[in-house]
């Protein structure tokens, strides 16, 4: 049967929260909002806490509900799937995603396969990796990297050939972001007084995200500056007991807030809330959490992990500091809290380049150029 639409299916391993797959949750409406394209999702592994996303906008979501030991099953599941919906493209999210899902594709009628590569090459099983894309090669017609630094690990630990990538950068929906709760309210719950200086960082509690040089900075604050401040770290995960014990360890377990697992929906409120945004990671993509803070106009200190420097244009829109050295962090977390106009300055150029460049709208204009490029449609 002929479609006048281009059918795509994104596929990925779960939604359970974290980058890619709120990514994978806010590119998806944007991109059936375009009227040439047909969206289907699927997920290897059902259950995820952001599939209500997909369903409220009527998304169809197919679960493999792939098993250990079983790989004869979930390929089979996959292949039948894509050859019964008559999918044009098939775009895969992260590692496994890639994996089953071009296996699978072999002789299912698929015309083109993309993959948005959500990691960064060498930082989590480097050679598997490298061996397993390599041989998949030939079954991959483009690989979005979402950063300058992340495509340029993908020539140089993965070898894969510079004609295969292009790149494409996170976007965000910025309505959620327009409407945030009382600063005051918000700030007082969680016990802020008027004059205290709120530093913040929001994201998954993971090794990669450096939750741990940012309580260290503050240890090193203190000797700084005698201005009153907190500092908030927004979000939960395997890390936070060993950052709790740093605290504690550091003495500094008095002056950080871990507010645990937060609705994404507070979320604006609390970016609002803080007077300095904070981005500590080791390892980074496109970090949506800095897009975020950004687009709310905060003054941001980051690492110069992955791309982080590029969102904030090498330093233009923002304060670069080196990984993993909460002393560099501390200073330039204080040049901010002593000095109003630099703070404002920074906050009004990072709103206005998150606007330019890093919205829901952007992105999913560029994946629909791809997809028409990988098609030859003119």
């Amino acid at each position: 049967m002929a479609h006048s639409s281009l059918r795509i299916f994104q596929l990925i391993e779960h939604l359970r929260i974290g980058g890619a797959e709120r990514m994978f949750t806010t590119l998806l409406p944007e991109l059936q909002n375009i009227a040439e394209i047909e969206i289907f999702a699927g997920v290897l592994y059902e259950g995820g806490e952001l599939e209500k996303y997909l369903h409220r906008h009527n998304i169809p979501l197919y679960k493999i509900r792939k098993k250990k030991f079983q790989p004869h099953d979930t390929l089979t599941r996959l292949h039948r799937l894509l050859r019964e919906l008559e999918i044009d493209i098939l775009h895969m999210h992260e590692f496994s995603a890639a994996f089953w899902g071009r296996i699978a594709s072999v002789l299912s009628g698929v015309k083109a396969r993309l993959i948005t590569d959500h990691a960064v090459a060498g930082w989590h099983n480097p050679a598997k990796h490298k061996i397993i894309n390599r041989t998949l090669l030939p079954l991959t017609d483009k690989i979005v990297a979402l950063s300058g630094a992340a495509g340029e690990s993908l020539m140089r630990v993965e070898g894969i050939p510079a004609q295969k990538i292009i790149s494409i950068p996170n976007g965000i929906d910025l309505e959620p972001l327009e409407r945030p709760a009382h600063r005051d309210a918000l700030r007082q719950k969680y016990g802020i007084a008027s004059g205290e200086v709120l530093i913040g960082m929001v994201g998954r509690l993971s090794r990669e995200k450096g939750a741990e040089v940012l309580i260290k900075a503050v240890h090193e604050l203190r000797k700084l500056t005698s201005r009153p401040f907190r500092a908030i770290i927004v979000g939960d995960g395997d890390q936070a007991g060993s950052c709790k014990r740093i605290a504690r360890e550091f003495d500094v377990a008095d002056a950080v807030i871990f507010t645990g697992s937060v609705d994404h929906t507070e979320i604006a409120g609390l970016l609002y809330s803080l007077d300095i945004g904070v981005v500590p990671s080791h390892q980074e993509n496109c970090s949506i959490a800095l897009i975020e803070q950004m687009a709310c106009g905060l003054p941001v200190v980051a690492t110069d992990a992955g791309g982080n420097a590029e969102l904030l244009d090498n330093g233009n829109c923002g304060i670069i500091v080196s990984r993993n050295n909460p002393q560099a962090l501390a200073q330039q977390i204080a040049l901010l809290m002593c000095d109003a106009q630099l703070r404002i300055s920074y906050g009004e150029k990072a709103k206005a380049r998150s606007r330019r460049y890093f919205t829901v709208q952007a992105m999913a204009a560029a994946y629909h150029r791809t997809y028409r490029q990988l098609l030859s449609i003119p």
